[in-house]
């Protein structure tokens, strides 16, 4: 099949209206609903401008091509997933494990359809491949912080940071990606609750906490 060709540069930040913008809301809506039927690599163009009820030339005025509307996608849930400030300090694990986990997994059940999609394109795309990587960066560093608030603390010292705070940030991500937005095991309310308290107690092992939390 032939590849879609832009007919248009994108409008800049600067130009797009609020008409426009809603335009541009409605395509990545849209374009949510044809991946989540057609997967990324078999959505076209067409089936997304369709679904939004506009012209397909529209589509041009906003993205370059259905990767570049991909990566806008990505960037709303890399917005989305950025941690308050405060976080950037070092954590105390006790109280931030529910709360890092939380935002993981609200992110990941509000945008299953766009993470689903980037981890099929970014097999093929080494850039999104880069832009799957750096959406994952903020848990491995908050995983990090914690694990050194726990060292400084006298716990955790046979753990390696780099290595275990990488080895969790898959442990969970991967588990949450399963979970929600391949549709694996959950199937209920409760299991939900469940699986999101797993995770919890499994982080609450490995820095070395007793209790529920």
């Amino acid at each position: 099949m032939q590849k879609d060709l832009p007919s248009a540069k994108p409008a800049t930040r600067e130009r797009v209206s609020v008409k426009g913008e809603a335009t541009r809301l409605a395509l990545m809506q849209a374009a949510r609903t044809v991946f989540a039927r057609e997967g990324f690599a078999n959505a076209e163009i067409g089936q997304i401008t369709h679904a939004a009820g506009k012209a397909k030339g529209t589509f041009y005025l906003y993205f370059e091509n259905k990767t570049h509307l991909l990566k806008t996608m990505v960037e709303a849930v890399a917005n989305e997933l950025r941690q308050p400030e405060v976080l950037a300090q070092p954590l105390n694990p006790p109280e931030q494990i529910r709360h890092v986990l939380a935002a993981i997994w609200t992110a990941n059940k509000r945008h299953a359809t766009t993470f689903r999609a980037l981890a099929d394109a970014s097999t093929r795309d080494p850039e999104l491949a880069k832009l799957f990587a750096d959406l994952r960066s903020n848990a491995k560093r908050d995983f990090a912080a914690m694990i050194a608030t726990r060292q400084s603390e006298g716990a955790c010292r046979h753990l390696d940071c780099a290595f275990a705070s990488e080895a969790l940030e898959t442990m969970v991500t991967r588990s949450i990606h399963q979970w929600l937005a391949m549709g694996k095991s959950i199937q209920t309310d409760d299991d939900e609750r469940r699986a999101f308290n797993t995770l919890v107690r499994l982080m609450r092992t490995a820095f070395e906490l007793s209790g529920e939390g």
